[in-house]
């Protein structure tokens, strides 16, 4: 990947970069505001808008409405926020109560029908907006021991995942009513599932396969197959020995290109030779190799990486440094070097 600029630095970490439609990028962190960042016609990223007086506590998360037009923000004060753009003003719309703990990590349905939360308190909540400004808490799960640091829905919107402090991964499908979301799968465990913290998990764009990062330094692939008519999440690879601290944040671009932040200041890419199997793979997953890593990409740990979802060759990432990095890659590039 090619050695970026800063596109911006923040005074304390920087917790959670998501890019949106190519031109705007959103920032949240402990200085308990969130940022956002607009590209000029010369490239350049520039703070925009500055969100604050909202939350209390650092904010952990943000995630863009699937229209672009809405951004929710978690935050360790126990609530989420929602705000709204209107005319290039951002402002305040609504307010998730109901959690007991930090909340963790938010994510917007693909159809902007929910959203879901999910925090300390071990619980994954399920919201569904009553009209612009109101939303109200249509599920509660309980099934993990520990506390959620994840939820990420799958493309297609009909299964939620979370990833917990309790080395698991639950998937959570909706029942043929549609009034309640249940657990149909749970990843870990002895057997192949992560022994430490879940602190990630990313979809590729067609939501066959599943990438997750984890405390114990690996990567594991997750491949969905069909058990007679229910789908069914299997081990289909893992990844070991290229991290040495824990890994925190890993996203799968549309190129099929899986990057990871880990906490040795370091992001490293990974691609799949699809058709070519590897010891221990499920039946017709891809053996998966490193392409680059880059070490020294922030000077503290790397907290988060997103690929931006409009141009697959632009990654963002942001650190315990402050700072929030874009980087150029470049697929021809030679594997194993950074320029």
């Amino acid at each position: 990947m090619q050695a970026p600029k800063a596109a911006g630095a923040l005074p304390q970490t920087v917790t959670s970069p998501i890019i949106y439609a190519g031109q705007k990028l959103a920032s949240c962190g402990s200085d308990k505001t969130v940022r956002i960042w607009s590209r000029d016609s010369s490239g350049r990223w520039l703070c925009s808008a500055i969100l604050e007086d909202c939350h209390t506590r650092a904010v952990r998360s943000c995630c863009w409405s699937p229209c672009g037009q809405y951004l929710a923000t978690a935050s360790f004060d126990a609530t989420t926020a929602v705000w709204e753009e209107q005319g290039g003003e951002w402002e305040q719309v609504g307010t998730l109560e109901g959690h007991e703990n930090e909340v963790k990590s938010v994510a917007w349905h693909p159809d902007g029908n929910l959203i879901a939360t999910c925090s300390r308190d071990r619980t994954v909540w399920l919201w569904e907006p009553v009209d612009a400004c109101d939303y109200e808490c249509v599920d509660v799960k309980h099934g993990h021991s520990q506390d959620v640091k994840m939820v990420q829905w799958h493309p297609g919107g009909q299964v939620l995942a979370s990833a917990s402090y309790d080395d698991s991964i639950k998937l959570w499908t909706e029942d043929v009513e549609g009034d309640e979301w249940n657990c149909a799968q749970t990843l870990g465990g002895p057997g192949g599932g992560h022994t430490s913290t879940v602190w990630g998990l990313a979809f590729e764009e067609g939501g066959a396969h599943m990438v997750s990062c984890s405390g114990d330094l690996t990567l594991k692939i997750w491949q969905c197959e069909m058990d007679g008519r229910q789908p069914e999440w299997k081990l289909a690879s893992t990844m070991s020995g290229y991290h040495t601290r824990t890994i925190y944040s890993v996203d799968w671009s549309k190129l099929g290109v899986i990057a990871s932040g880990c906490g040795d200041n370091a992001i490293r890419l990974f691609s799949g030779d699809k058709g070519v199997s590897s010891d221990g793979c499920a039946s017709g997953c891809a053996s998966y190799r490193m392409l680059t890593s880059v070490e020294g990409a922030h000077s503290l740990d790397v907290n988060c990486v997103k690929w931006n979802p409009q141009d697959p060759t632009i990654l963002a990432s942001c650190g315990d440094d402050g700072l929030i990095r874009m980087w150029s890659y470049k697929p021809d590039a030679v594997a194993g070097t950074s320029e």
